[in-house]
């Protein structure tokens, strides 16, 4: 994650996977977005030029504060941010969202909430932490992952599986574009 906002109007530091598949997208325009953990904004305003309204929520106000003082820089005030620790509730904007984007986060529990709480046809792009460094000890083994993406479709999926020499349960960073398919999956 970058340390601090960095003016990038070719979105140059998102993914080229959310940027391709954005650009797919027509029916957008009138949808709901949120980003949760929105960090600095990395995403944020690209997402905003492709939905009616973005909501952004992240632990630290002083990522939310870069993100509201880059609004007038991006010209782009369709966005709403909010403080949360995604980790403990999830936000009330959820059950609405159409699109959701979570970036270089990972925790199995919080996951499993917003599978949960979002309506059937519902899109998520999920982007986890690399393997580099100490990550690994906190994304998924084979079997949550598996267990996450039961009811949902699909769109695009990648996964790197992390060498790990000292855990029995190898663990994976994936990217993944899905859709809910059922409602209620558990």
């Amino acid at each position: 994650m970058l340390k601090e906002h960095y003016f990038d109007p070719n979105y140059q530091y998102t993914s080229k996977i959310l940027k391709n598949y954005l650009k797919t997208q027509e029916g957008f325009k009138k949808k709901i977005c949120m980003d949760m953990p929105s960090g600095n904004g990395r995403n944020i305003f690209l997402l905003a030029l492709h939905f009616e309204h973005v909501y952004g929520v992240d632990i630290s106000q002083k990522y939310l504060d870069e993100i509201e003082n880059y609004k007038s820089v991006y010209q782009v005030f369709n966005i709403t941010t909010s403080i949360l620790d995604v980790t403990k509730n999830t936000p009330i904007t959820l059950s609405s969202a159409d699109f959701i984007c979570i970036s270089h986060f990972y925790d199995f529990t919080f996951l499993h909430k917003v599978k949960l709480s979002i309506k059937v046809g519902a899109k998520i792009y999920v982007e986890t932490p690399s393997c580099r460094g100490g990550n690994y000890f906190e994304l998924p083994s084979k079997t949550e992952l598996e267990a996450f993406l039961s009811g949902f479709k699909i769109i695009f999926y990648k996964n790197n599986v992390c060498n790990s020499d000292n855990r029995l349960n190898k663990s994976i960073s994936f990217t993944a574009i899905l859709e809910k398919k059922i409602n209620g999956s558990k």
